[in-house]
C-alpha cells in the first residue's frame, strides 16, 4: 500500500510532463492515486457519466496511463474520490469541498438552476440509492429547508400560530413522505437515515467539530427526530449503532452519547431510552468485572492465559444474536473456561453466549524477521493459530479443523488471500481483484502461510467488517421492527380492552392508533391481524349477537 502512495506521487509528475508535451491545456488541477486491486480492500463503484467539466482530465490520464502500462485496466473509486469547486453565483465566493458525486450533481446547476431528482439520475447515471441515501445530503438538505420557511414564518407572519401549523403539518408530511422514501418503498428510510448521520458524528474520526457546534446539531437533528412518525424505527437503527460504537470503543466521546440520549428522553420518555442506558450500565460493570477476574486469576494461579478483556452484555439490552461456534484453538482454550467457571460461580444459573462476531484481538508474527502486530477478528485468528501446527492447509482441512460455517470461512481467508498473509496456489495473484468472489475459492484448494510475508506497517489492520454480515444486521433490525411492532399493537390491544371490556371493533382501532401514533402509525390490517391472534389466544372474544363488538375476556 506504501509503495502504491510512492509510486502515485512519481506517476502526478510524469503526467504533468505528458500534458505539457502533449499541449493538453483543458484538464483540471488533479491529484490521483493508483492502488493494486490485490492490495487494497476496495471494490469498484458505481460508474456515472462524466461532467464535460471533468472529462477531458479523465480522459488524458486514462490514454496517459494505459499507453504507459499496456494491458493494464483502471476502475475508478469514486466512492473515495473528493474534490472542490468554487461558487461564482454567491457575491462572497466560497470554496466548496464535496465528494465526487455531490460535484457531479453540483455542476449540472452550470446548465439550469432547477432539476427533478428524475431528471438528474437521468442525466448523471448515478445509481439512485447513491443519489438518494447519503444521510448527510439527506438530514442536512431536510434541517436547511426547515430554518428557511421557520424564518420566514416568523419573520414575515411573526410566528403566528396558525402558520406555524402549517409548517409542522408540512414538515412532517415532506420528511415522512418524499422520493427518497418512495425510491425505498417505506416510510422507514427517514428514521434510518437520520440514526446513520447520528452515528456518523458520534463515531471517532469524525472531522472536528466544536462541542457548541455538536449541540447546535443534537438539536437540529432532534427537530428532524420529533416529525418523523416511525420513532421505534430510529430507536432500532440507533441502538444498533450505539452498541457497535461501544462494543467497538468507537465512540468519540461518552459525554456526547450521554448528551443525546437524555434528549431523546426528555422527546419520548424513560422507556424509550431505558435499553440504550442499560448498554451504558453494562459496560461500566464489565470493567469492575474485568478487574475482579484478574484477582480470581492471582488467587488460584492461574497463570495459562492470554491478555484478555472481556465485555458482558445482558442480553435483553442489546440487539446481538448469538453467532456460530467453533473449535476455540488451544492457544485460548484455557482463558474462555477459566473465564466461564469465573463467571457461572460468581452469578450462579446465568449462561454465557460469546459473540464471536463482535470480538477481535491481536497475533504477533513470529515467522518474518521483521516482528508485526496483526490486529484481527476472532474468525481470522482461529484460522492463523493452525498455521502454528502446519504451513499447507486444504481450505477443506481448514474447515474440518476449526469447524467454522463454510460460508463464513471462505469469506474469511478471502480477506487474509488480498491482505497477501496468506497464499492460494491454486489463484494467481492477479486474480485477487476486485472481481473474485469468495465461492471462487474450492474445497481442495491449498493455503500456505506467506512466509516472506513483508509490510511497511508494523501494526497491521485486518479485521475489516463483512458484507455479508453487515447486508445481514440491516435486513435483521427491518425483521424485527415488524415483529416488535405486531407484539406493541397486541398489548395495547390488550390495555385498552381490559380497561373498556367491552368495545366496538372501529373505535378500539381508533384507539389503538391514538395510543401508538407517537412512536409509530400503525397499518390498518396489522391491527385487524393482531386483533384475530388475541382472539384465538382468548384473550377477546366477538360478541354473539353483535360481531363488531368485542369483549375482554379476563
Amino acid at each position: 500500500m506504501f509503495q502504491d502512495i510512492g509510486v502515485s506521487k512519481t506517476l502526478i509528475f510524469e503526467y504533468e510532463k505528458y500534458c505539457q508535451n502533449h499541449h493538453i491545456t483543458d484538464t483540471v488541477d488533479f491529484s490521483v492515486m493508483v492502488l493494486s486491486s490485490n492490495s487494497w480492500p476496495f471494490s469498484g463503484s458505481s460508474n456515472f457519466i462524466i461532467p464535460i467539466e471533468l472529462k477531458s482530465t479523465f480522459d488524458s490520464f486514462t490514454e496517459f496511463y494505459t499507453h504507459r502500462h499496456n494491458g493494464r485496466k483502471l476502475t475508478w473509486l469514486h466512492q473515495h474520490s473528493k474534490g472542490e469547486l468554487q461558487t461564482f453565483f454567491t457575491s462572497q465566493k466560497y470554496i466548496l469541498q464535496v465528494s465526487t458525486y455531490q460535484m457531479v450533481i453540483l455542476l449540472l446547476f452550470n446548465k439550469v438552476l432547477t432539476w427533478t431528482v428524475e431528471r438528474l439520475q437521468d442525466e448523471t447515471q448515478i445509481k439512485s440509492e447513491l443519489l438518494l441515501q447519503d444521510p448527510k445530503v439527506y438530514i442536512e438538505t431536510i434541517i436547511d429547508i426547515h430554518k428557511k420557511f421557520l424564518k420566514l414564518v416568523q419573520e414575515a407572519f411573526n410566528g403566528e400560530q396558525g402558520f406555524t401549523a402549517a409548517l409542522d403539518k408540512a414538515c412532517g408530511k415532506f420528511i415522512n413522505n418524499n422520493v427518497v422514501t418512495q425510491a425505498a418503498g417505506s416510510t422507514t428510510k427517514s428514521p434510518e437515515l437520520l440514526a446513520r448521520y447520528c452515528d456518523a458524528l458520534l463515531r471517532k474520526g469524525t472531522k472536528a467539530v466544536e462541542e457548541t457546534d455538536l449541540e447546535e446539531k443534537f438539536n437540529q437533528i432532534m427537530i428532524v427526530f420529533n416529525y418523523i412518525e416511525d420513532k421505534d424505527v430510529y430507536q432500532k437503527f440507533y441502538g444498533k449503532m450505539l452498541a457497535k460504537r461501544l462494543v467497538g470503543q468507537l465512540s468519540a466521546s461518552d459525554d456526547y452519547e450521554e448528551s443525546m440520549i437524555s434528549k431523546l428522553k426528555q422527546a419520548c420518555g424513560f422507556e424509550y431510552t431505558s435499553k440504550l442506558q442499560r448498554m451504558f450500565q453494562d459496560i461500566g460493570v464489565s470493567k469492575t468485572l474485568i478487574s475482579e477476574y484478574e484477582k480470581y486469576c492471582q488467587n488460584y494461579h492461574i497463570t495459562d492465559i492470554v491478555d484478555f478483556s472481556v465485555m458482558v452484555l445482558s442480553s435483553n439490552s442489546w440487539p446481538f444474536s448469538g453467532s456460530s461456534n467453533f473449535i476455540i484453538p488451544i492457544e485460548l482454550k484455557s482463558t474462555f473456561d477459566s473465564f466461564t467457571e469465573f463467571y457461572t460461580h460468581r452469578h450462579n444459573g446465568r449462561k454465557l453466549t460469546w459473540l464471536h462476531q463482535h470480538s477481535k484481538g491481536e497475533l504477533q508474527t513470529f515467522f518474518t524477521s521483521q516482528k508485526y502486530i496483526l490486529q484481527v477478528s476472532t474468525y481470522q485468528m482461529v484460522i492463523l493459530l493452525l498455521f502454528n501446527k502446519v504451513l499447507t492447509w486444504t481450505v477443506e482441512r481448514l474447515q474440518d479443523e476449526t469447524q467454522i460455517k463454510s460460508e463464513l470461512l471462505l469469506q474469511v481467508l478471502l480477506g487474509l488471500l488480498k491482505s497477501k498473509l496468506l497464499i492460494c496456489t491454486d489463484i494467481h495473484e492477479d486474480e485477487l481483484d476486485e472481481d473474485f468472489k469468495d465461492t471462487d475459492i474450492k474445497m481442495n484448494y491449498s493455503i500456505r502461510l506467506a512466509t516472506d510475508f513483508k509490510s511497511k506497517k508494523l501494526r497491521i489492520n485486518l479485521n475489516v467488517p463483512l458484507k455479508s454480515v453487515e447486508q445481514k444486521d440491516i435486513e435483521g433490525v427491518h425483521r424485527t421492527i415488524d415483529e416488535d411492532r405486531k407484539m406493541v399493537i397486541q398489548a395495547a390491544i390488550v390495555r385498552i380492552m381490559k380497561a373498556r371490556q367491552i368495545l366496538k371493533h372501529a373505535l378500539l382501532m381508533q384507539e389503538v392508533i391514538q395510543q401508538l401514533s407517537s412512536r409509530f402509525r400503525p397499518k390498518i390490517p396489522v391491527i385487524k391481524k393482531c386483533i384475530d391472534i388475541l382472539i384465538e389466544k382468548e384473550y377477546l372474544e366477538r360478541q354473539s349477537n353483535e360481531k363488531d363488538v368485542l369483549r375482554y375476556l379476563a
